[in-house]
């Protein structure tokens, strides 16, 4: 069903100001860890110990995920299934009775959780894998992630700041214009990027970017990835310079994808910016006023 771009106004103000029990355009800011350029917060369930979930951008299901054994052990019982796009193909997630999420002193409004399995690869990650916050957790809460300083923000009303970029959403995923230098004294390249806190990586282009110009020439070693919906493949090269707004890293390590399925094989975007770029920077993801903030922090060497 269609809903009118003023209800859904009015919907997302009254989650925001569900946000936080001390009043509306009030902002919580709570502790992070960041772990492989992973971000994850200490989320809390009714009746259960706290648990870590994952703040992923790109992670375009429409609810927020909870591993199946977190689910079991909170006494979440799942019903109906769905299928929602992931990095390297599909996944299938069943969804919980309704629930709220809280995150340090901020309570989210109760909604149905996604079920499905998670924590096989937190050995992998190297860190507990007991959930996901995703689209509908971005869209709602605006939260700026400062990486350096371990702090994440979420707030109704984020502040205006300057060097803002627009940022427009696409398959959920949050999709900005960037100027991209492929090699030194190339012309730069307008391209659409997808800044995804899930990924861990600095820079992915995208396969049909990669054969448009002629990339994966010459190229011969690989690096291959796991993800929730399957692998992904690719070769390993840097660019010269990458551009979001104000926000520029030169000589930046980039996959150059080669799958053929899922969202690395996409053409509506060019690529994909991760944690390992956005790890320099305190990142404002304002999804109420469509814009997107890098401001420098850190000048750490992308490896």
């Amino acid at each position: 069903m269609r809903t009118s771009r003023c209800a859904r106004r009015v919907t997302l103000l009254a989650a925001a100001l569900a946000l936080v029990s001390g009043g509306a355009g009030a902002a919580v800011s709570v502790p992070i860890d960041i772990h492989n350029d992973h971000v994850f917060v200490q989320v809390s369930l009714p009746h259960a110990a706290p648990l870590w979930f994952l703040v992923d951008s790109g992670a375009a299901a429409p609810v927020n995920l909870i591993d199946r054994r977190a689910a079991d052990r909170a006494g979440l019982r799942g019903s109906g299934q769905q299928t929602a796009g992931a990095i390297g193909g599909s996944v299938h997630l069943m969804f919980s009775p309704p629930v709220s999420l809280a995150i340090g002193t901020a309570s989210l409004p109760r909604a149905k959780l996604g079920i499905m399995t998670l924590a096989d690869g937190a050995a992998q990650e190297g860190h507990r894998v007991d959930g996901l916050l995703g689209f509908a957790f971005f869209s709602a809460f605006n939260p700026q992630i400062d990486y350096p300083a371990r702090r994440m923000i979420l707030s109704a009303s984020p502040p205006m700041i300057q060097g803002a970029v627009p940022l427009a959403i696409l398959n959920k995923n949050c999709l900005v214009a960037a100027q991209l230098v492929l090699a030194a004294g190339a012309a730069p390249l307008t391209v659409k990027l997808i800044i995804d806190t899930g990924f861990d990586g600095a820079l992915v282009l995208n396969s049909p970017f990669v054969a448009r110009h002629g990339l994966l020439r010459g190229k011969n070693l690989s690096v291959a990835g796991a993800s929730l919906g399957g692998s992904t493949t690719g070769a390993l090269t840097r660019v010269a310079a990458l551009s979001i707004g104000a926000a520029r890293e030169t000589n930046v390590p980039t996959r150059l994808s080669r799958d053929t399925q899922g969202p690395f094989a996409a053409g509506d975007a060019d690529g994909y910016v991760g944690g390992a770029l956005l790890a320099n920077y305190s990142v404002l993801f304002d999804y109420a006023h469509g814009r997107l903030s890098l401001l420098r922090r850190a000048a750490r060497t992308i490896p």
